[in-house]
C-alpha cells in the first residue's frame, strides 16, 4: 500500500497521510542469523509506508533482497561493495574451537579482534564504513536501525543528530548468570588480564578517527551492564526473544524483547522440493526426524574426531530415526574420510542448505540439534520442537542456558563432544521423546510466539522513534520547571523543544501537539 492510499490511520501524524515522508536505514552484515531479522523488519516498515534504506556488504545480497528491491519504490537496495566488513575477517573457527566455555569463547573473541587489527583489515574496513556514510549523509534517514557490530556508523549517526537502534545484539542478560551463563573465575582472570594490556576495539576507534567521527566509546558493550544511560541519543536496543525467556522481568530503559520478528510473509514456509518427499516418507513410516544444523560460523570447529562421534551419536538413537544435516559442502569432505559402516551412513541425510524454518515446521521433525544462536532457537521454538543445543562461543551459552532452565532442551557441550561422549548426546536426544515435558513446554512457548507474531512490536519502537524521538519513553517524566526558558530547551532534544514551545504559546494543548507534528513533516519536505 502506497503512503498516499493508506487509510487506516493506525499510525502516528495530525492525519491520516502515510509514513512516505519518514525513512529508515538498515545496516547489517552477510551472516543468515543477524540478516533474516532485519530483512523481516525492513520488510514490515515497507508494509507500513515508510521509505527503507537497507545496506549490506555485497557477498550478503539474497534472493529475498533482490526480489524486495524489485517489488516498488519504497525500498532500496545498497550492496557495499569497497573494502570488507570487519566481522567477516575474523578467524571465526578459533573462536569457535576454543575451550573453557563461556569464558574461554570471549576471551577467544577478544584475542581474535585484537588479531584482526592490522593495516590492510583497518584499511578495508575503514573503506566499507565509508561507502555507508556516503549513501547516509545523501538520504539522511530519521532511524537508524544497524547490527551491533556496525558499531562505528552507530556513532556517527549519533554524531549527525540521528537516533539509532541497535537490531542484532548477543543475547541480553538479565540479572545475576546462572550455569552455562557463567564465567569462570579462572577465565573472568584471563580476560580482565588480557584487556589490560590489549585493545580489541582499536580498529572501531581508528576507523572513527579517520572518518571525521567525534563523540562516542568505540567499545562494543553487552547486556544490561553494558547498556547506556537514556539520555539524548542514546540508542535503543532490541533483544530478539520473547520475555518470558530472559533471566528477570526487568529490561533497562531503551531496551525492548521484541520476539523474534519473524516476516508474515513466511508464516507458512515451504521445504524444498527435492526433500519434501524424503520428510513424507519418514512421517509415513513414522520415523522421528532429528534435524541438525549448527549455523554459519561454528562449522569450521568440526573435524575428523568430532563428526564421528555426532554420527556415532545418531547411529545409537536406533530404529525408527532418521537425521537430516544441514551441514556446508567446505566440511562436507569429512564424512568421506570416515571409514563407517554403510547402514550407519544412511540414516544420515546431507544438505549443504535447507529452508530451516520450513523442515522445522514438517511433522516428522521432532528435535533439534543446534548451537544456540538467537534465531535459530527462535525458530525451533516457534515450531514447537525441543532443542538440544551444542554452543560453540558467547551468547550461544546464554541462550542455551536460557533453553535449560525454561524446560524447552538440554545442552551438551562441546568438550563432551570432543572427549567422543557420543552416548550422552544420544541419550539426551532419546529423552525428547520420552519425556513429554518438553514438547509441552515447547508448544506453550510457541503459542506465545504466534500470538504476539510478526514484526509489530519493534516496528512500533521505531516508528515511535522516527515520529516522537529516541527519548520518546521518557516523555512520560516531564520537564523541570526550569525547563521553559531559552537555556533549558537548548539541552533538550528538538522535538521536545517545539513541544514545550507550543504549549506555551498554544492555549489548547492538542493543537500545540499537532503544530509540533506539522512542523517536523515541514522540516522533513525542507532537507529532503
Amino acid at each position: 500500500m502506497s503512503p498516499a492510499t493508506h487509510a487506516d490511520c493506525s499510525h502516528p501524524g495530525p492525519e491520516c497521510v502515510g509514513n512516505g515522508h519518514k525513512r529508515i536505514a538498515f545496516v547489517t552484515i552477510s551472516f543468515s542469523g543477524h540478516r533474516r531479522p532485519a530483512i523481516s523488519l525492513a520488510s514490515e516498515m515497507v508494509n507500513r509506508g515508510y521509505q527503507v534504506d537497507f545496506l549490506i556488504g555485497a557477498a550478503g545480497v539474497n534472493d529475498q533482497l533482490h526480489a524486495m528491491a524489485a517489488e516498488g519504490t519504497l525500498f532500496k537496495l545498497y550492496p557495499i561493495t569497497r573494502g570488507a566488513d570487519a566481522d567477516g575477517t575474523l578467524d571465526w573457527q578459533k573462536v569457535a574451537s576454543s575451550s573453557g566455555r563461556l569464558g574461554g569463547s570471549k576471551l577467544a573473541l577478544m584475542k581474535a579482534l585484537a588479531e584482526r587489527s592490522n593495516p590492510l583489515t583497518a584499511a578495508a574496513g575503514v573503506e566499507h564504513w565509508r561507502e555507508m556514510i556516503e549513501i547516509l549523509s545523501v538520504s539522511l534517514p530519521d532511524v537508524v536501525v544497524l547490527d551491533h557490530s556496525q558499531k562505528v556508523l552507530q556513532m556517527w549517526a549519533e554524531s549527525k543528530g540521528i537516533a539509532t537502534v541497535i537490531l542484532h545484539t548477543p543475547y541480553f542478560l538479565t540479572g545475576p548468570p546462572t550455569g552455562d551463563a557463567c564465567v569462570s573465575s579462572e577465565y573472568a582472570q584471563r580476560l580482565e588480564e588480557f584487556m589490560k594490556s590489549n585493545n580489541p576495539f582499536a580498529i572501531f576507534e581508528e576507523a572513527k578517527e579517520q572518518l571525521g567521527i567525534e563523540g562516542g566509546d568505540a567499545k562494543i558493550c553487552e547486556g544490561e551492564d553494558g547498556a547506556r544511560e537514556a539520555l539524548g541519543l542514546s540508542p535503543h536496543t532490541f533483544v530478539f526473544c520473547e520475555p518470558e525467556l530472559l533471566h528477570t522481568k526487568h529490561l533497562p530503559s531503551r531496551v525492548h524483547a521484541v520476539g523474534p520478528c519473524f516476516s508474515e510473509k513466511d508464516s507458512a514456509p515451504k521445504v524444498d522440493a527435492h526433500l519434501l518427499p524424503w520428510l513424507d516418507a519418514a512421517l509415513a513410516a513414522r520415523e522421528r526426524v532429528l534435524y541438525v544444523a549448527f549455523g554459519t560460523l561454528a562449522n569450521g570447529f568440526l573435524n575428523a574426531a568430532t563428526v564421528s562421534c555426532l554420527l556415532s551419536a545418531f547411529a545409537g538413537l536406533g530404529d525408527g530415526w532418521q537425521v537430516l544435516w544441514s551441514l556446508p559442502e567446505a566440511q562436507q569432505p569429512l564424512l568421506a574420510q570416515l571409514d563407517r559402516p554403510s547402514d550407519a551412513q544412511a540414516r544420515v541425510r546431507v544438505e549443504a542448505f535447507v529452508n530451516q524454518r520450513a523442515v522445522l515446521a514438517h511433522p516428522a521433525v521432532h528435535t533439534f540439534l543446534t548451537h544456540g544462536g538467537q534465531t535459530s532457537v527462535n525458530e525451533g521454538i516457534v515450531a514447537s520442537k525441543p532443542l538440544v543445543c551444542l554452543p560453540f562461543f558467547c551468547d550461544q551459552y546464554e541462550m542455551a542456558e536460557s533453553i535449560f532452565r525454561h524446560g524447552l532442551g538440554l545442552v551438551f557441550h562441546k568438550d563432551e563432544l570432543v572427549a567422543g561422549q557420543d552416548g550422552r548426546l544420544s541419550s539426551m536426544i532419546l529423552r525428547m521423546a520420552e519425556e513429554p515435558r518438553f514438547q509441552r513446554t515447547c508448544q506453550r512457548y510457541a503459542h506465545l510466539m504466534r500470538i504476539r507474531g510478526g514484526c509489530a512490536r519493534a516496528a512500533a519502537v521505531i516508528e515511535s522513534i522516527a515520529y516522537s524521538g529516541a527519548d520518546f519513553e521518557e516523555l512520560c517524566q516531564g520537564l523541570p520547571a526550569a525547563a521553559a526558558s531559552d537555556e533549558a530547551l537548548g539541552s533538550l532534544p528538538t522535538l521536545l523543544q517545539r513541544r514545550v514551545q507550543g504549549s506555551a504559546t498554544s492555549p489548547n494543548k492538542k493543537l500545540a501537539g499537532t503544530a509540533a507534528m506539522q512542523d517536523i513533516s515541514l522540516d522533513r519536505v525542507a532537507t529532503s
